[in-house]
């Protein structure tokens, strides 16, 4: 028998296939029009009626140190010549992919956006004298422009689901800072590892990496002490070291509980209490509103309590940070029924048909004896 050579499969690069993988994803999200029909509230350009957008990175070409995610990119006067010229053609957007905007860096200490001085600061407590290019990249979970992110679905994101895999595969991010609570939310659904109250995995696209959650540079509150934290916990994370939880004073926060303000916190963390009765069907079934929930997130490192008692008499305290009461509901969080239902579901097992005072072990870590407090 006659042996046939067949020909070898050409073999690329990392570099090769990069390039062609970063022109593609550019070309694909500058003549997208998959949200065209969605309703969204993104503004138009007069010219051809398009969305205005920006690229789908802004600064490394790949394999970066940090990858932070926002919403969206906002528009306004001040910027809406910049706008302008991105959405022009080509040429212009895939510069701004490289941080540059007539050859000047975009996201700088001192830039233009004011929102990404935030960004630049960071990177450049981390790695000094160095340029944002150099090391990070920032990237959004919708590309097209807004004058705010009202009306913008967080979770059921079309933007995100066609291209956010497409950008990890490229990026490889070491770490992923997620700028605001709503982008935490939306990653917390590819969650696989938490690293503590505040940091967990994610996977996307394949790839694996941990998020350090920040509060939006226009919230207000303990922003700038935040922000801080969150830097050391991200060179923590890219040097393998341990990330120690957020010591931030939540000042002289009331206490808030079912009834109303108290009058005297019981301990300086807890903001939120309530009171959850045995009952003999099911145990400790207390109700999980998602509005105490969004209470408990707009003061950083404080509480909500759930009294667990019997005939009056408590019995076990179940306390937890936002980030804990997250983590212990899960993907259940993040699923549509969480805003519409809360949830009751009971915290304790059952032996015969009976409750029984053992808890389920998502809920277990939190739980303290009434002496042990």
């Amino acid at each position: 028998m006659q042996r046939v050579n067949l020909p070898c499969r050409p073999t690329y690069s990392r570099e090769e296939t990069v390039v062609s993988e970063r022109i593609g994803l550019l070309r694909d999200v500058f003549e997208c029009m998959h949200c065209e029909d969605l309703g969204l509230a993104f503004v138009r350009r007069e010219s051809d009626g398009r969305f205005f957008r920006f690229p789908p990175m802004i600064g490394a070409v790949k394999d970066v140190e940090v990858l932070f995610i926002g919403i969206n990119p906002r528009i306004s006067p001040p910027n809406e010549v910049l706008h302008q010229h991105v959405s022009d053609g080509m040429p212009a957007f895939a510069a701004l992919a490289t941080n540059r905007v007539d050859g000047v860096p975009y996201i700088s200490k001192e830039g233009q956006e004011r929102h990404y001085r935030w960004h630049a600061r960071m990177i450049n407590a981390l790695f000094p004298n160095r340029l944002f290019e150099e090391i990070a990249a920032a990237t959004e979970l919708y590309f097209c422009a807004s004058t705010n992110a009202s009306g913008l679905d967080r979770l059921n994101n079309p933007c995100a689901k066609k291209f956010m895999a497409r950008v990890f595969v490229l990026m490889r991010p070491r770490a992923v800072v997620a700028v605001g609570r709503p982008v935490e939310r939306y990653l917390r659904r590819f969650m696989c590892r938490s690293s503590n109250d505040q940091l967990f995995g994610v996977r996307i696209g394949g790839h694996t990496t941990t998020v350090v959650p920040v509060p939006h540079p226009n919230d207000h509150g303990e922003r700038l002490a935040r922000w801080k934290w969150a830097t050391a916990a991200v060179g923590c994370v890219l040097g393998g070291q341990p990330v120690a939880s957020p010591k931030i004073s939540i000042g002289d926060a009331p206490v808030l509980t079912a009834e109303g303000p108290a009058e005297r916190s019981r301990s300086e963390e807890t903001i939120m209490q309530k009171t959850c009765e045995w009952h003999e069907h099911y145990g400790w079934k207390p109700f999980q509103r998602p509005a105490d929930l969004d209470t408990l997130e707009t003061v950083f490192g404080a509480r909500i309590e759930f009294h667990l008692t019997r005939a009056g008499r408590t019995e076990f305290i179940l306390s937890m940070t936002a980030d804990q009461w997250k983590a212990a509901l899960g993907r259940y969080y993040t699923g549509p029924n969480w805003r519409k239902n809360g949830y009751a579901v009971s915290l304790t097992r059952s032996c015969g048909g009976r409750p029984v005072t053992e808890f389920v072990a998502r809920w277990e870590p939190y739980i303290r004896r009434l002496n042990d407090a």
